[in-house]
């Protein structure tokens, strides 16, 4: 990848990630005196929620792969990926039934803007032919994104079980996928820019081939040299 294709691909995920990591600080200073603590809503639901989110968000961006990539690598690390964040997802809300936690809701929010389809947007639009790097890239950055949540929420949360399951199994399992995609952009070919059409230039034209040599214009008039 080019220094200027990174920078804008990093400056397009750096929007992309920071609502989450919002959610959690405002989590820290307004919930922070919350007492006594009740497992049933407040703080650790809204931790559970956001975890979920993430999950929800991995697992549709690994679906998007499964069905667009090109190389088995990168489709096997998808599957990989699904398989880790359902197990996650799954004991998260095993907990959340268990301590009396309001699942349905926690279930819904995972749908809400910004996630759902807008959060595998980039990768049903990017082109076929810079898919699988772009994927791989993409990967890097949200498992970014979900350990440092996934961090700061272990340090948030009021019940101690639930702080275990994000320090014994959110985190590491994170931290795993970002290892293995940040391997997976070294084995594919470098992430190639998008080539960028001038507004206003035919689709089969270009600088130097405009087509003025097959295509003479109004009224096939000759053309003038």
């Amino acid at each position: 990848m080019t220094n200027g294709a990174r920078s804008s691909f990093w400056r397009g995920m750096t929007g992309a990630m920071l609502a989450g990591g919002l959610l959690f600080a405002s989590l820290g200073g307004a919930r922070a005196a919350d007492t006594p603590y009740d497992p049933r809503g407040g703080r650790d639901q809204e931790i559970v929620t956001q975890l979920h989110q993430r999950n929800q968000d991995l697992i549709a961006a690994a679906q998007v792969a499964q069905e667009r990539a090109s190389h088995g690598q990168v489709r096997d690390y998808a599957s990989r990926v699904i398989e880790d964040r359902e197990r996650a997802d799954a004991n998260l809300l095993a907990y959340a039934q268990q301590e009396g936690m309001n699942v349905p809701e926690i279930r819904t929010a995972a749908g809400a803007l910004p996630h759902g389809p807008l959060a595998t947007a980039r990768l049903t639009n990017v082109s076929a032919d810079r898919f699988d790097p772009y994927f791989a890239n993409d990967m890097v950055a949200r498992a970014q994104a979900a350990v440092d949540e996934a961090v700061q929420a272990q340090k948030l949360a009021q019940g101690r079980q639930l702080a275990g399951i994000i320090a014994n199994d959110v985190v590491p399992s994170l931290r795993q996928e970002e290892a293995s995609a940040a391997s997976l952009t070294s084995a594919l070919p470098p992430l190639q820019p998008p080539a960028v059409q001038q507004p206003g230039e035919p689709s089969v034209a270009n600088w130097t081939n405009t087509g003025a040599d097959t295509h003479r214009g109004l009224g096939d008039r000759p053309v003038i040299p």
